[in-house]
């Protein structure tokens, strides 16, 4: 015995062959690439232009005559030894480390984290990025603010940290971690 008509068996197929939100698979998978591409569109967000955030920085604090250099990933371009960086890194004068906040959130960040020996501040504008401090308080920092010499960097005259200091401080994040 059948059970139905000809007609009803290949209703309950194709129901079959659909989902509980009644598409059948093609339709799902042009809605599944639909979403994925809108989500795609609405998750680009702009670049950070580093080379404004630096100069921006750097002006403010070379302004205020805050003994400071470039660190991290722009210093290591700078001693031709480049590598893909997503923010600013300064080396800056713990002594002063209050009027460096002052200048920085003066300028449209927010502190995501600061103590005695780092601060780290991002913009809320992406743009603007991220810019991330180290304080010196000790005579050996002092002494790799002392030794850094201006290098063009994106284009702009700016002191960064010697090479051999550079390693140094990232042998001592590293056995920091």
């Amino acid at each position: 015995c059948r059970c139905g008509s000809r007609k009803s068996r290949r209703r309950r197929r194709l129901e079959d062959s659909r989902g509980s939100d009644g598409l059948d698979e093609s339709a799902r998978v042009r809605q599944a690439e639909a979403l994925t591409s809108r989500s795609r569109e609405e998750k680009q967000v702009p670049a950070m232009d580093v080379r404004r955030a630096l100069i921006e920085i750097h002006m403010a604090l070379a302004e205020a005559r805050i003994a400071h250099a470039l660190i991290g990933g722009l210093a290591l371009a700078a001693h031709s030894s480049g590598r893909a960086t997503i923010d600013v890194d300064f080396l800056a004068d713990g002594d002063r480390s209050d009027d460096v906040e002052r200048i920085v959130l003066a300028r449209g960040y927010d502190r995501l984290h600061r103590n005695e020996y780092v601060g780290n501040y991002l913009s809320s504008d992406p743009v603007k990025g991220r810019i991330d401090f180290l304080f010196t308080r000790r005579d050996t920092g002092r002494a790799m603010l002392d030794r850094a010499t201006f290098h063009s960097v994106l284009g702009e005259q700016v002191l960064v940290v010697d090479a051999s200091d550079l390693i140094g401080l990232k042998v001592q994040s590293s056995s920091n971690d």
